[in-house]
């Protein structure tokens, strides 16, 4: 039997948007930091209009795109720190614990990967792709890691992007194929589980895996001059394997402003 890597409507709708859902709320606020547009071609707002800050993108007539930071505050000196204006000053805004089920999340990333393999590889991976076909899987993974890695936050291009990293030594303690996927500020990877390609990797401590990615958007020769190269910095690890409704692992974002040459950056900041 083949495998047909289309989704049609009925299992769109009644199993895989779940997971699509799932991963855009777990990082919902870097796709509106990073300017990425999801259903009806609009960007997420980030944080509560109606708290004392929250950060919001503008477009203008020409689709030229700005974020800002907002504060409601009268007193700017309850929501900035700092010193004179001639030096940075620093926004925290703080993000609603939107919630969001990790395990449908990092099945949203093993079905983007799985829809990379090649032929030749599809034969490896028919335990996962059973199990996502099952929403509601009662499989025991003690832990689904999931490595995130940030760049450009506040200031990427709407991008997306997925590449594969299969292992050339069948014999090496790796596993035998990773899947990276990024869309503008944030950058996903996962270990795409084969049925015994990795029979022989011993346990390894969370983390164990890291990859440092930079990616170059321009063309191919890497020599123009508007060419925009997105370095995603060291990632850190999660275990997404819970069934139950969690918080979104971002807690606030961080803008460090200095008001005299209006340069800023945006940092998240992760829940503990």
């Amino acid at each position: 039997m083949g495998v047909l890597r289309d989704e049609c409507d009925t299992c769109n709708t009644k199993i895989f948007s779940q997971y699509d859902d799932a991963l855009a709320n777990a990082v919902g606020p870097l796709l509106t930091l990073g300017g990425v547009k999801g259903k009806g071609n609009k960007t997420r707002q980030t944080g509560r209009s109606s708290g004392q800050t929250f950060i919001e993108e503008r477009r203008t007539a020409e689709n030229r795109r700005s974020l800002f930071a907002v504060a409601n505050d009268t007193d700017p000196s309850k929501v900035f720190s700092g010193g004179p204006r001639t030096s940075m000053m620093r926004l925290s805004t703080p993000l609603p614990p939107t919630p969001f089920r990790p395990r449908h999340a990092y099945k949203a990333l093993a079905k983007m990967g799985v829809a990379l393999l090649p032929d030749g590889e599809l034969g490896h991976y028919r335990k996962l792709t059973e199990w996502l076909c099952k929403p509601d899987d009662t499989e025991d993974f003690p832990v689904l890691e999931v490595a995130l890695s940030f760049g450009s936050v506040g200031n990427a291009p709407p991008y997306t992007y997925g590449a594969l990293l299969q292992r050339t030594v069948p014999t090496d303690v790796v596993p035998h194929m990773l899947f990276l996927f990024a869309a503008g500020s944030v950058c996903c990877q996962i270990d795409l589980m084969s049925d015994h390609l990795e029979d022989h990797l011993p346990p390894v401590p969370r983390g164990a895996i890291k990859i440092t990615q930079a990616i170059v958007v321009g063309d191919e020769t890497g020599q123009r001059t508007d060419a925009v190269r997105i370095q995603y910095g060291n990632p850190t690890h999660f275990n997404w394997s819970s069934s139950a409704l969690e918080p979104q692992p971002i807690e606030n974002v961080v803008l460090d402003f200095n008001p005299a040459t209006c340069e800023g950056r945006f940092t998240p900041v992760l829940r503990k």
